[in-house]
């Protein structure tokens, strides 16, 4: 007892003694070089990615990137660091990189914050520091804390940024000096090192936990780790000589640093860009942010020089199917989308006019032969994703489509709605229809005879061909020239009658005459405005020319992971599947296993559906979460149909399993509840079963003991979907309510399923 009372006071010793304790850290920029541990590497946009090199002095160099930004330095001149200055970008070091993953710490502390608010027995998993670095909801923690949209991942990772972090199986081990318990497995975003991590060789960390500059914080102040200290109320951290103090602080001392850590998706369009390098030893190789749009002052207008050659600039914008990716020898859509290359036609202060460098896809102009304007023809839906009342063919493109397959919602918004100018045909005067807005069209005759967009006034010019991609071409577009990927490509402009459409031939010749709007060998070029100046992600992507050269920057990563858990849908890690496996340097087996015309005026015509951004439905397997109601769901089918998959909230009484449910903007008709959906739900006492539930998972409310009152609504379900035990162990004085025609069936199957004799059945 007298030594347990020791160490309670050493602890609270060490708490206030704290205070105070923050000297600034002197920066100096120097090279260091040394030999790898180990190979892993990382390519992107012509960077390389590296594990920590230790060189024979014990001096460790460890690549760097930017991903994301947050209040760091004081910019507004005031004296203080907080939230009225700018944010800027945060500084990663790469711990490890296994293919497109990176293990990443912050070189920095990024503030300060206690491990819990209140002193009492914690763990990692019931921690508020956890809550508040993943945005999580109070049931998330032992002081019931609401962090939704106020945590640290809200404010510093966009949307897309918080869709590129993997999801983690974080392994909560027991002190290895103390045997203080670690509590359970957690799935988490954004955490913080354990011990064990922080003495990994392979993360460029010493094995012993004695003073070295390799833990030392670039701030020099203390940092939390997520394991526990020698009581349940302490928690591990690293000094500001580097040692770690296993022995831990109470989780309440409120002058402890947060250095977060995170695995991120490096295939994923999220903008993170190579920061330098960092040494042991404060060396520092320091390379400038490269932010979406850097390029935006550099774009030039194309350029056509004496012999009639063009150059255009180009920028990489979107993602299509375009080549054979899984080399199963054809494009398709089962082969991964690649960024879509665009040639700049003209460049107007943030206004950047865009024409796909190749064709992309095969569609006819109109579904049908009869006379058709490009306000009318079922082209301009299918590339806007417009309803059926947009076209006379009455096809429904809302949410599918070019623009729907092609642009995240975030490119979608910075895409412009254009004035859309329909002249008659320029020779034989067939009429043009009415002006348009759009975002997404095709380019008219006037236009590709427009030499500031570096076309010949003539018909017929090299600048005018354009290639097709795989994609296309497998779909049926007709190429010809030499080599014989050239395509032909409709513009939006009549031909000579209103059922034919012009178009640009394989040798770059415009065919004004044009050909039958149900040709089904014609091409699809797009064309949009792009509002450059906005974080929209596009990058540069070199030159072309007419004459055929290019100089051309590697593309960016591909689609963006749409299937990964956002930070507020993170409960413990046995509801969640993981998404990466276990890096082969991990600290242990388990610690890291790891679970997305040059002004513009739009016009009254536009219908809503390119307003309102359509998004594309997760694929089967994807946990979505209700944060309303705190329950997961899992994606069953593309075709709008999900699961009840697991009751986030243990301790809710009340739990509806909805007919239909809308989450991030798709509208799921809920048909299924999982196995042990309800596993754990001690406290439930009411269930109403949706009407388009069909199935019923074993074990699915087993163990719920004060489960009294449960309503189904369905008439779907029968003897053999549902699972066994599915009803076994709910409360002995249950009513069940169910449709009146099914009592008699219902009943029989319910008492297999585990209902006592002593439920009622209404």
């Amino acid at each position: 007892m007298k030594e347990k009372m020791k160490r309670r006071l050493a602890q609270l010793v060490i708490g206030a003694l704290f205070v105070g304790m923050i000297p600034t850290g002197n920066r100096t920029v120097s090279k260091a070089n040394g030999t790898s541990i180990s190979t892993g590497k990382a390519a992107r946009a012509g960077y390389e990615l590296n594990n920590p090199k230790t060189d024979s002095s014990g001096v460790v160099t460890w690549d760097c990137v930017y991903f994301g930004s947050y209040w760091q330095e004081d910019t507004n001149g005031d004296g203080t660091v907080d939230q009225e200055d700018e944010k800027q970008p945060i500084k990663w070091r790469v711990l490890s990189v296994d293919g497109d993953d990176a293990f990443l710490l912050a070189d920095k502390n990024l503030g300060q914050k206690c491990y819990n608010n209140l002193e009492k027995d914690i763990t990692w998993e019931t921690c508020t520091l956890r809550s508040w670095l993943n945005g999580y909801g109070a049931e998330w923690n032992a002081d019931g804390e609401d962090y939704r949209g106020s945590g640290f991942i809200d404010a510093a990772f966009t949307p897309a940024e918080k869709s590129a972090i993997y999801a983690t199986n974080v392994e909560n081990a027991d002190n290895p000096v103390y045997g203080m318990e670690g509590g359970n497995a957690t799935l988490d975003q954004v955490y913080l090192l354990s011990i064990d991590e922080v003495m990994n060789p392979a993360y460029g960390f010493p094995l012993d936990g004695n003073s070295t500059n390799t833990r030392k914080g670039k701030n020099d102040e203390w940092w939390w780790l997520r394991s526990p200290g020698y009581f349940g109320n302490t928690s591990a951290f690293v000094s500001t000589g580097g040692v770690v103090y296993r022995f831990g602080n109470i989780v309440h001392g409120d002058g402890i640093a947060v250095r977060p850590v995170l695995h991120l998706n490096l295939s994923s369009d999220s903008g993170w860009s190579k920061a330098g390098t960092v040494t042991s030893e404060g060396g520092e190789i320091v390379l400038p942010v490269e932010t979406p749009g850097e390029f935006l002052g550099k774009l030039n207008n194309p350029v056509t020089d004496s012999d009639g050659n063009t150059t255009w600039d180009c920028v990489y914008f979107g993602n299509y199917w375009q080549e054979d990716t899984n080399g199963d020898g054809k494009a398709d859509q089962e082969d991964k989308k690649q960024p879509i290359k665009w040639r700049v036609l003209s460049v107007e202060g943030d206004d950047v006019f865009l024409l796909a460098d190749k064709n992309l896809d095969r569609q006819l102009y109109n579904k049908s032969g009869s006379g058709v304007t490009w306000e009318t023809c079922t082209m301009r839906s299918w590339l806007n994703g417009y309803g059926a009342e947009a076209n006379t063919g009455g096809e429904n493109y809302s949410g599918r489509g070019f623009f729907n397959d092609a642009f995240t919602s975030e490119e979608k918004s910075f895409i412009k709605i254009s004035n859309v100018v329909n002249e008659d045909n320029p020779v034989y005067s067939s009429e043009g229809g009415n002006d348009t807005s759009d975002r997404v069209y095709l380019l008219s005759i006037d236009e590709i005879m427009n030499p500031t967009f570096g076309f010949s006034l003539k018909k017929e010019m090299e600048a005018k061909r354009a290639g097709t991609t795989a994609y296309a071409t497998r779909k049926g577009v007709e190429t010809g020239g030499s080599p014989a990927r050239y395509g032909r490509w409709w513009l939006r402009s009549p031909g000579n009658y209103s059922y034919f459409a012009g178009i640009v031939d394989t040798n770059g010749e415009v065919d004004q005459i044009g050909h039958s709007v149900v040709g089904d060998r014609v091409a699809v070029r797009p064309a949009l405005h792009l509002d450059a100046a906005s974080d929209s992600g596009w990058t540069y992507a070199g030159t072309v020319t007419s004459g055929g050269r290019k100089t051309e920057t590697p593309q960016p990563t591909t689609t963006p992971v749409l299937s990964t858990p956002t930070a507020s849908t993170m409960p413990e890690v046995s509801t969640l599947p993981t998404t990466k496996p276990t890096p082969t340097n991990s600290p242990d087996e388990n610690t890291n296993q790891k679970p997305i015309s040059s002004s513009v005026t739009p016009a009254a015509t536009e219908p809503s559906a390119t307003v309102t951004p359509n998004v594309k439905s997760p694929s089967a397997g994807t946990i979505q979460k209700d944060d309303k109601n705190n329950v997961l769901y899992k994606v069953i089918t593309q075709d709008k149909t999900i699961g009840f998959y697991r009751a986030g909230n243990t301790a809710a009484t009340n739990i509806v399993v909805p007919s239909t449910i809308t989450l991030g903007g798709i509208k799921y008709n809920v048909t299924a509840i999982a196995d042990h959906a309800f596993k754990g739900c001690k406290k439930l006492k009411s269930v109403t079963v949706g009407k388009n539930v069909t199935s019923i998972g074993k074990k699915a409310f087993y163990g719920c003991g004060k489960l009294k009152s449960i309503t189904i609504k369905s008439k779907k379900l029968k003897d053999k979907s549902v699972g066994a035990k599915a009803f076994k162990g709910i409360h002995k004085k249950a009513v069940i309510k169910v449709p009146p025609k099914q009592k008699k069936a219902y009943q029989k199957w319910l008492r297999k399923k585990g209902v006592a004799k002593t439920v009622k059945m209404k």
